[in-house]
Order: structure tokens, then C-alpha cells, then sequence
């Protein structure tokens, strides 16, 4: 087992939402939540194989860029990230709160220091926690 950090990028203090939930056949859901916002979203398809699956949807191709950078490079099953460049955090989190497929939000943002600490072992990656400064951040 092995503990690594993994910087989230966010140039220009975007807002970004990171969390975890099986929404790959929710897709859907998060673009009619977001209908109205300027938004990339990218989440892993859950797979014991090494090369997991990134599904992405999206209003803005490079807000969809940077959200599929992330995912992949946290690289953990179900997990997703949302970045705005539109909306507040707070209106983001309303919305995603009446998509009953997420499980957990676990940071949204507009920090450009935040790193998520990911375990790696013989049963998979898993999201152990976030650090970083969180003077701006709802985690």
C-alpha cells in the first residue's frame, strides 16, 4: 500500500467540486442541473481494471479538459470533478445536492493549493482526505 498527493489543477481560481458517485448513467442528471452554467464535468467509471473509463459532459471544451485532467489524474473509481467558471460554489452545491447519485462532495473551491491524498493498495485507489489552504474553500 502506498499513500501519494495528487495537486488538483486550477488555473485562474476556477471554481471546482470534487466528490465521488456512481454517475457515469447520471450524466443527464448533472447537465440538466447545470443547464444554465458554464461548466466541464468529469467523472471514472467504477472498474477493477487498471485503465478506468472517464466520461465527460459540458458546456465549455476547455473547462471539460481540465476536469478530465483531474479525474484521471486522482485516478479513483466513481470519483468526479466539476469546474465553473460562471457560478458560485454555493449554487453549484445546491444543484448537485438534487442529483441523488452523488455520495460525497468532498471540496469546492476556487484554491489553486489543494492536493488530494489517494491510497493505492491491492483493493483498488481510495480518496483519503484533501489538503491544502481552504481560506476560500467549502470542504
Amino acid at each position: 500500500m502506498s499513500m501519494l498527493t495528487v495537486k488538483v489543477e486550477n488555473p485562474g481560481s476556477l471554481n471546482v467540486v470534487m466528490g465521488q458517485g456512481p454517475l457515469v448513467g447520471n450524466l443527464n442528471k448533472i447537465r440538466d442541473a447545470l443547464k444554465d452554467v458554464g461548466f466541464g464535468f468529469a467523472c471514472k467509471q467504477a472498474s477493477s481494471e487498471p485503465e478506468r473509463a472517464t466520461h465527460c459532459t459540458g458546456t465549455d471544451s476547455s473547462l471539460i479538459s481540465l476536469a478530465r485532467r483531474n479525474v484521471d489524474r486522482v485516478d479513483v473509481s466513481q470519483t468526479f470533478f466539476l469546474v465553473t467558471n460562471t457560478a458560485e460554489a454555493k449554487d453549484v452545491l445546491r444543484r448537485l445536492k438534487k442529483v441523488p447519485a452523488i455520495q460525497a462532495i468532498y471540496c469546492a473551491t476556487s484554491s489553486s493549493n489543494v492536493e488530494i491524498i489517494v491510497r493505492d493498495g491491492s483493493g483498488g485507489r481510495g480518496v483519503m482526505g484533501l489538503t491544502g489552504n481552504y481560506s476560500d474553500a467549502q470542504c
